[in-house]
């Protein structure tokens, strides 16, 4: 029923971009084009169509998958799990709303809504891992799991470099992919600091480096105002060593990162592998 109510959510945004489409209506409505700023009668009715049958799936969905998630917690931690996933869901609104903009003002309203549209479909292949096990007892297999997500995370920082060098290349696409690697490092940020506890016999170093590293990945979220800090101290428009500094440190960081998840991934992390009483 959740992959019914999430492919029923992507049926009135792609209704809504085909009108947008037809209406000639891609970008948005810019203060110097005041002709534009009033739409057609069309696209009034097309948008209260969209938005409440999308309204409707979306309750569906919210509700069934609420339950989901109570039913894959695992009563040890029910309660911190749970509290976990909503915590994503709320991520998950936030980096949403970030890059849909960037993709808005680049890209147009129905290329976003198609795009939107697809990746909202690609995500019901993760539905079948979503289950419980063993009557919802610890199965084992958490010690698989943080090691994939180890390789994820460290193969997204190490992707890094390669964006940085060739950024100029992406030109109005930069923005979204600046969005999804902040998301990659606040989860490596999270994940090392989960392992710096979890790790206390196995791998109590690398444990204890991923947690002195942890804040230097989520102070990869202040490269954004890199180039207001240079202007501040006079640095604006011309090669220094404070701007040199920072691109080192900007490359460094991630790449330490991504190598530090690698190296966790091939652990055992027996901490974590708890069977059933």
């Amino acid at each position: 029923m959740l992959a019914v109510y999430i492919a029923l959510m992507s049926l009135p945004v792609l209704y809504l971009m085909g009108v947008l489409q037809q209406h000639g209506w891609i970008m948005p409505v810019s203060q110097q084009d005041p002709g534009r700023a009033v739409p057609a009668a069309a696209l009034v009715t097309a948008l209260w169509i969209a938005t409440l049958t999308y309204a409707v799936a979306q309750g569906l969905m919210y509700g069934t998958q609420s339950a989901i998630f109570m039913d894959i917690t695992n009563p040890r931690v029910a309660a911190t799990q749970f509290t976990a996933y909503m915590a994503l869901l709320n991520l998950n609104i936030a980096y949403s709303a970030t890059w849909q903009g960037i993709a808005i003002e680049s890209l147009g309203y129905p290329r976003t809504m198609l795009i939107d549209a697809v990746l909202g479909l690609a995500c019901l292949a993760f539905l079948p891992w979503m289950k419980s096990v063993h009557g919802n007892e610890p199965d084992g297999g958490a010690a698989a799991r943080a090691r994939v997500a180890a390789v994820l995370l460290g193969l997204g920082c190490l992707a890094w470099l390669p964006y940085r060098l060739n950024q100029a290349a992406l030109g109005a696409a930069g923005p979204i992919f600046e969005t999804v690697f902040t998301v990659i490092f606040i989860a490596s940020a999270l994940f090392l600091l989960a392992g710096a506890v979890v790790l206390n016999g196995s791998a109590r170093t690398l444990g204890r480096t991923g947690a002195w590293l942890a804040p230097l990945l989520l102070l990869m979220f202040t490269r954004r105002w890199i180039d207001a800090f240079a202007g501040w101290l006079g640095f604006a428009g011309r090669p220094n060593a404070f701007t040199d500094v920072a691109e080192l440190v900007l490359r460094v960081v991630p790449m330490a990162g991504g190598v530090l998840l690698l190296v966790l991934a091939m652990q055992a992390w027996r901490e974590v592998q708890l069977r059933p009483a």
